[in-house]
């Protein structure tokens, strides 16, 4: 955590300067404001993430407009956030949007539509929502499947989850009929605790979104030394 403080001391210095310089309305300012909450976030200090996130999402809109690629990224920012924070409905919400916007963007056959889809399919994951899961997660694989060879790793880790998801939903389903039957066993009330090879895919997964976070935060670091 020390680094990110001290990232966020810098960062906040930085941020004074560039307001005097260039005032309240400049992309670069919004560009700092993104770093700087994604490091209070890091620090796990919720509330200021959000706030400094925001504010570069409402400079963003203005300055680049609604439809900006810039404040596409943001919307998706603000969903993993959520994500952090256990809201998934809101995340939903965050990456749906970012899915719509991207699709505008670039067409229904784009790796940021994927990057989109992929999220969603999570967050339903996380919130044990797994028939929604695996839908997102199908139009996940299919548009992999467009744009990458077939010994991708991109496509055999899409499967990999796509079969989990496929085994996830069926015992949930089981299981809610099941308890409709009156045949569900007392004191249980969530589908069979997930299995060795299974809770190996959410670790991989997890590191996946690791690194693609870490890609992304390196981006706007970059953006914001320009």
């Amino acid at each position: 955590m020390g680094d990110f403080l001290q990232a966020i001391e810098l960062q906040t210095k930085s941020i004074i300067i560039q307001e005097k310089i260039l005032g309240y309305d400049d992309p670069q300012l919004a560009y700092s404001y993104s770093n700087l909450g994604l490091y209070y976030h890091q620090c796990r200090y919720w509330s200021k993430g959000f706030e400094y996130l925001n504010r570069s999402k409402s400079i963003l809109q203005v300055v680049s407009g609604d439809e900006h690629p810039d404040t596409t990224s943001v919307i998706l920012n603000l969903g993993l956030m959520y994500q952090d924070c256990d809201q998934f409905g809101a995340a939903i919400e965050c990456f749906t949007d970012s899915l719509y916007r991207n699709i505008a963007l670039y067409g229904n056959t784009h790796f940021q539509v994927v990057q989109c889809y992929q999220a969603i399919a999570h967050a339903y994951y996380l919130q044990e929502n797994f028939r929604m899961a695996l839908e997102f997660q199908e139009k996940n694989h299919e548009l992999l499947k467009q744009l990458v060879p077939a010994d991708s790793q991109y496509l055999i880790h899409s499967e990999q989850q796509l079969n989990n998801f496929i085994e996830l939903s069926v015992q949930q389903e089981k299981a809610k009929q099941a308890e409709k039957a009156g045949q569900r066993t007392i004191g249980s009330n969530k589908p069979s605790k997930m299995s060795q090879k299974q809770k190996k895919l959410l670790e991989e997964q997890q590191r996946f979104e690791l690194q693609q976070r870490e890609t992304k935060q390196g981006k706007r670091r970059y953006m914001a030394r320009q």
